[in-house]
């Protein structure tokens, strides 16, 4: 399909998806990455540009690698999708069998994969240049259910009906979702076909003309010598010049209503998936059903999506004495572990049941393949993270990217000495702006490992969607990013970061840094005076009452002496202003200026548990943008100190943990 019907026709099929409330997300290979949903611009880029890659998955390696832009087939596609979660994918129509393929062995990789790939196509049948009857024959050889909707017969692409049949007719949208879902409940890792018949109304090929049309090319293109994937989109030229353009024609009427009916199994799957969350068929029922969340929590975590920036890195833990070294070789222990302040929190979200987005990058090198190969034993690895190839451009200047390494050295009680970091991929995170607009999260999280450019896309993506954002302040050197993004040509003001960054995560060190940036630059216009509370110093008070008039919600990280809360004292809070307990047993509050000032003890009773504390915090963090974005990130105090308590506890849990996050972190903590 040539331009400007291409991306006429792209934008009207997505246009029919959303018609249906389900959200389009079209695929494509774009100067060596994959792209998953793509705007009006790069559809029109992709439809103009004429040395497009046609990319299956054996292509896939090899154009990412050359850096060239592709579409993708139905096999490509299908893996793509699956790898992004994605269930449904609406075609035109599928790959098969050649016509003479039993000699030529010309049968489509469409089909091989998918016998390994559980995803649905839904689609007009099979290409009708192709060898129909052998097509399906060889599906169901490899165990891929061909189902066909509303109709007995299935479709031959431009005409509704063909001499074969399917497995079954669905008559709705539920029906073919129900199929779905029984499908990936069992854990198959074959996709299924749903074919949909052509509008009747958009038939205008008679079929004997259509036949000797496809004859006629099949033997000008022995004729001419055109062989492997050349010859469909010959075949289907001559056919267009044959049918006088009415094949193409019935090309975009086919697809608009594959897309209309893909839609509505989409949305139908959801709703399923809500209603009965998925589940593995067992042979004999399970004794009990295992502790989880509420159906409420568990619908809102799943609904509230939550997109994270940051740092990936690989860490290397080293623990030795520090007092039997004297400026020498210790003995100690070393050991890998995953790592990275951003990934942490996403972890540690994601465990305790937040529907998290990653964007992040790593290296396609050997610290990156053994990162994924991590994330992906313990069943961690999210949607997001970016693999870079190395560049052809490569030079001593300017080297290939390298996955990022943090050198952790700890005392051999646990506690941090000193660190050495290695981050300059983190430079090269992509801006997810496809992910972002089909995402619609409810709450974007960062640390301060990311580049300035990324942190201002941050929040100008938030000041115009009008979501919150959490800023992770990651080390004092790094801390004041946040106002850094205000020295570039941005456009951004302090009006934009004050009106989208409403919580903030420092630790004291964190806070005086910000807090001194802050004065510096003159936001600062509040000062709480003298008080003090536990075992938090009134300057620390101070600084913190002051940022949150900023930023609404400011929660400083102490280490062994818990959380200092600062926020609003807000209508529905019933809380008296002269004080008292927060929450019996576990701190106490004062109230300062109209903003509650509370003070959370550590659950950590004692030093015997430590082990680890390089993920501690970041524990804490991720598990308060699982409570936040449960509440579509507008809080109280009351509800703000429960999750906070949550965040505690994740952090015991880190400390008495090897691994940075926990795995012992669960959905049940927000029950």
């Amino acid at each position: 399909m040539g331009y400007p019907d291409n991306v006429e026709t792209a934008l009207a099929v997505e246009d029919q998806i959303r018609k249906t409330g389900a959200e389009p997300a079209t695929i494509a290979l774009v100067n060596g990455q994959v792209r998953i949903g793509l705007s009006k611009d790069e559809l029109n880029s992709l439809a103009k540009t004429k040395d497009a890659v046609k990319a299956s998955r054996r292509d896939l390696g090899l154009v990412l690698a050359q850096r060239k832009t592709g579409t993708t087939t139905v096999a490509a596609t299908s893996l793509i999708a699956h790898a992004a979660g994605i269930n449904v994918f609406v075609t035109g129509g599928i790959g098969g069998v050649h016509r003479g393929g039993e000699s030529s062995l010309d049968i489509s990789a469409d089909l091989t994969e998918l016998s390994r790939t559980p995803i649905a196509v839904v689609c007009a049948g099979v290409k009708s240049i192709l060898d129909i009857g052998r097509t399906l024959e060889f599906l169901e050889t490899q165990g891929v259910p061909v189902v066909t909707y509303k109709s007995d017969s299935f479709p031959s692409f431009y005409t509704p009906t063909s001499p074969f049949t399917g497995i079954a007719r669905m008559n709705s949208p539920q029906e073919c979702a129900a199929m779905i879902k029984a499908q990936l409940d069992l854990g198959l890792e074959n996709g299924s076909v749903i074919a949909v018949p052509i509008p009747q109304e958009a038939v205008e090929i008679d079929g004997d003309l259509l036949d000797a049309a496809i004859q006629g090319a099949l033997k000008e293109a022995e004729a001419l010598g055109v062989k492997g994937k050349d010859v469909t989109p010959f075949l289907l030229q001559r056919v267009k010049e044959v049918t006088e353009g009415k094949s193409l024609r019935a090309n975009i009427a086919l697809i608009k209503n594959n897309a209309l009916v893909g839609g509505q199994i989409a949305v139908a799957l959801a709703k399923l998936n809500k209603d009965a969350p998925s589940h593995p068929y067992h042979p004999v029922a399970p004794p009990h059903e295992p502790v989880s969340a509420s159906s409420k929590s568990k619908e809102n975590l799943k609904a509230n999506k939550i997109v994270i920036f940051g740092a990936t890195n690989l860490d290397i833990i080293s623990k030795f004495s520090a007092a039997e070294s004297s400026g020498k070789s210790a003995a100690g222990s070393v050991r890998f572990s995953l790592g990275g302040v951003g990934r942490n929190m996403a972890e540690a979200c994601h465990r305790t049941g937040g529907n998290v987005h990653f964007a992040s990058a790593i290296a396609d090198d050997n610290a990156g393949r053994l990162l994924l190969s991590q994330m992906r034993e313990k069943d961690i690895l999210l949607p997001g993270l970016s693999i870079l190839p190395p560049t052809q451009q490569s030079t001593a200047k300017t080297p290939p990217p390298s996955t990022a390494f943090y050198n952790a050295i700890l005392s051999s009680a646990g506690d941090p000495l000193s660190g050495v970091s290695d981050m300059s991929i983190h430079s090269q995170i992509p801006f997810p702006s496809s992910a972002l607009a089909s995402l619609s999260p409810t709450l974007l999280a960062t640390d301060a490992n990311i580049p300035t450019y990324l942190l201002s896309e941050c929040i100008k993506y938030a000041r115009d969607t009008r979501i919150p954002v959490v800023y992770e302040p990651t080390s004092v050197p790094k801390s004041t990013l946040l106002f850094k993004v205000l020295d570039a040509t941005t456009g951004l003001t302090i009006k934009d970061i004050s009106n989208t960054v409403h919580y903030i995560t420092p630790n004291t060190l964190e806070l005086t840094e910000l807090y001194r940036d802050a004065l510096k630059r003159g936001f600062v216009l509040h000062k709480a005076g003298k008080t003090a509370i536990g075992p938090v110093d009134a300057k620390t008070v101070s600084k913190a009452v002051a940022l949150a008039y900023l930023f609404r919600v400011v929660v400083v990280k102490l280490g062994r002496d818990g959380v200092l809360l600062v926020m609003d004292l807000k209508d529905e809070d019933t809380l008296s202003h002269s004080g008292g307990s927060i929450i019996e047993g576990v701190g106490e509050y004062v109230v300062v200026e109209g903003k509650v000032v509370a003070h959370l003890k550590s659950l950590v009773d004692s030093d015997r548990e430590v082990v680890n504390v390089t993920g501690a915090g970041d524990s804490l963090v991720g598990t308060i943008l699982t409570g936040v974005a449960e509440t579509n990130g507008v809080v109280g105090v009351k509800r703000m100190v429960e999750i906070l308590q949550k965040g505690l506890w994740a952090a015991k849990l880190s400390v008495s943990d090897e691994e940075a996050v926990s795995a012992k972190l669960s959905p049940n903590l927000f029950e």
